[in-house]
């Protein structure tokens, strides 16, 4: 008896993970495919409640929520800084693997500051690996107190969280190569081809202002280019404080914006 409901519990796992690995390899935005994750996590595990924290960079120490399934948090609302600790959640992402939680009341392995949860007992930090090592956590939750994390869940959470951080990172470097297209290296203004398209929006009423640095070329003669380049990074910066969200900033060529 006991070895058909281990078979039926795994043909139910396997099945679940078919799913899931289909469904996050269609994901083609990093929010949508968080929440996907959390979604697909708590149904996986049965959970009650599950978050999905990321580096905000590549390298950062600081993770933010990105998506959620029945957690109640605004958007980036939570950052946990693990050069500060950062609990059972750092934990997770030091030593690359699953930390189960049976107790959430207190301590240090309870959650971190602004990812409390009323009617959570138990807890699971499910860290997400990437090329460059660990680069997210699951968090998991359960309104009833667990004795331990079933090794058997345990090993389908981990199987997921390995699927779902390849679908993440694919995500997450498509998005870089399309901000790569449409952005000038130097001063990460608009580029020309970005500056095109907008122009093609433009419509009565709106405007155009074209501007250049007079006796530019005097600034890399006499100060060498490294110097010109500071200047456009610079002017690139203090024309981006001025202008509004709506507003195209680009630049055109050389020293003209």
């Amino acid at each position: 008896a006991e070895v058909s409901l281990f078979r039926r519990r795994a043909e139910r796992s396997i099945e679940s993970l078919l799913e899931a690995t289909r469904e996050m390899s269609v994901a083609r935005d990093e929010g949508a495919g968080a929440a996907l994750l959390a979604q697909l996590t708590g149904d996986l595990l049965e959970a009650d409640a599950v978050v999905v924290m990321l580096a905000d960079d590549l390298g950062s120490s600081k993770f933010v929520n990105v998506g959620q399934s029945n957690w109640v948090l605004a958007p980036h609302a939570v950052a946990v800084d693990l050069d500060e600790g950062g609990g059972a959640l750092g934990d997770a992402v030091r030593r690359g693997e699953a930390v189960f939680v049976d107790d959430l009341s207190a301590g240090s392995r309870a959650l971190p500051a602004g990812l409390q949860h009323d009617s959570a007992r138990a807890g699971a930090f499910l860290p997400l690996p990437g090329e460059g090592g660990f680069f997210g956590v699951v968090v998991v939750v359960w309104q009833i107190r667990h004795g331990s994390f079933d090794p058997f869940a345990r090993r389908a959470a981990e199987l997921l969280s390995s699927q779902a951080g390849r679908a993440i990172e694919r995500i997450r470097a498509t998005a870089r190569l399309a901000v790569e297209a449409r952005t000038d290296a130097l001063t990460s203004l608009a580029n020309r081809r970005q500056y095109a398209r907008a122009l093609d929006c433009v419509v009565a009423g709106d405007a155009v202002i074209m501007l250049d640095l007079d006796h530019f070329k005097m600034v890399n003669d006499r100060h060498g280019h490294s110097a010109g380049d500071e200047v456009l990074r610079q002017l690139g910066e203090c024309l981006r404080q001025i202008s509004r969200d709506q507003d195209c900033v680009a630049r055109y060529g050389g020293e003209e914006f």
